[in-house]
């Protein structure tokens, strides 16, 4: 196929393998190959799990494990998936665990205790109740996205502390630039970005190898998954390298 004029394809592949061009890598469907990008875990997946891993302070997973799955490609992953992430004990916190659907797989419906599931969005399950966050993204508002159902659930959220966490005023791409002027500091920056990514990044090793991953975060390592490390580091194209 041609390529079309607007479209540097030396440059669109980066550090990942020069192969020839073809339309049904770009514009959307990249992300369902591996050489380009990480399929739903590492895309829709850090926008439905941002909330929960920034309100309960997740940190880093110790342990992946695919629960189910269709049959993926050594190219691509499978159509859907259903993985479990576990986050260790910290401080007064138990530990929590953390299940991703994707693929139109669903959460069992009895979760959702009579509301209407979307297609996306996600649970926090707690003892005394359910918040059901509606969807991946917060222009709906926080009185229409959040939603408390099941067990002692108020018709409406009520604020329990005076502290109230910072919002994004200026949105996501406004506040990427006002911090490359030096104003102010982004909430979505680097710092924290890396880690809540990182921490899906790690159910997409569980995916690939097929094997339950025990991962070292500061070591960037699956200890007992030595061949994970080519997905961990993986070459890169000459002129790319870091």
């Amino acid at each position: 196929p041609r390529i079309p004029q607007t479209l540097d394809w030396d440059l669109w592949p980066g550090p990942a393998p020069l192969r020839p061009y073809n339309p049904i890598y770009v514009p959307f469907k990249w992300r369902g190959f591996y050489e380009y990008g990480t399929g739903a875990i590492g895309d829709m997946g850090v926008h439905n799990f941002d909330a929960a891993y920034w309100g309960l302070e997740l940190g880093e997973p110790i342990i992946a494990e695919v629960k189910e799955s269709s049959e993926g490609t050594e190219d691509s992953p499978p159509l859907w998936s259903i993985t479990e992430l576990t986050f260790p004990k910290s401080g007064t916190k138990p530990p929590i665990k953390v299940t991703f659907y994707d693929g139109k797989k669903l959460p069992p419906t009895d979760l959702f205790q009579g509301e209407t599931p979307t297609d996306n969005g996600a649970l926090i399950i707690g003892k005394n109740g359910t918040i059901y966050q509606r969807t991946w993204h917060g222009g709906m508002g926080e009185s229409d996205m959040f939603k408390f159902i099941g067990g002692d659930a108020p018709a409406e959220a009520q604020p329990t502390s005076k502290t109230q966490l910072p919002r994004s005023e200026a949105g996501h791409h406004q506040e990427w630039i006002l911090a490359c002027k030096g104003q102010g500091k982004a909430m979505s920056d680097f710092n924290y970005a890396s880690r809540l990514t990182e921490s899906l990044l790690v159910g997409q090793l569980a995916i690939r190898t097929g094997k339950r991953i025990e991962w070292n975060a500061a070591k960037m390592r699956a200890t007992n998954a030595p061949e994970a490390d080519i997905f961990i580091n993986p070459p890169y194209r000459k002129g790319w390298t870091l």
